[in-house]
């Protein structure tokens, strides 16, 4: 194989996956993924090392590989959701809107407000919702107590 002036002859190439693989796959398997991308995710990395052979420190490969495989793992978990954890997020959050929505609406403005970004600050939330700044504290615990509550009874 030649790529600009280095040249790794294919026993080389053969030496140096079957040196790595192990590692490789070890990276690749401890990011759960299905067996079909467990084997794209391996062929992306070495063409990765392919393309950068000439570029990488020959003490510096595992690490490089490590590094390239925990990328090429995450690139691909971003494309492929994993559908179960999809609808577990979308049932959270139905869950999470439900049990506010059962929250008085001078609790829910609260909430709302604590929780604004950019945030606003004690006095601004105590002069729109006419509660004194000391109370304010103590009102955030209830109500999310309130809302634990709420989740419980949806749940």
């Amino acid at each position: 194989m030649q790529r600009q002036g280095l040249e790794l002859t294919a026993s080389a190439w053969d030496e140096l996956v079957r040196r790595y693989a192990g590692l490789v796959l070890f990276v690749v398997r401890s990011h759960g993924l299905s067996p079909e991308d467990e084997e794209a995710v391996s062929r992306l990395v070495w063409l990765r090392l392919v393309e950068r052979l000439d570029r990488i420190d020959a003490g510096a490969l595992p690490a490089w590989l490590a590094a390239v495989t925990r990328e090429e793992c995450a690139h691909v978990r971003r494309l492929r959701p994993d559908p179960d954890g999809v609808l577990e997020a979308a049932s959270r959050h139905q869950a999470l809107r439900e049990a506010l929505d059962r929250l008085v609406p001078a609790d829910r403005d609260l909430l709302t407000m604590l929780a604004a970004d950019p945030p606003l600050s004690e006095a601004e939330i105590s002069r729109a919702l006419g509660i004194p700044v000391p109370d304010i504290g103590p009102a955030r615990s209830r109500v999310l107590a309130e809302v634990r509550a709420n989740l419980t009874v949806v749940a």
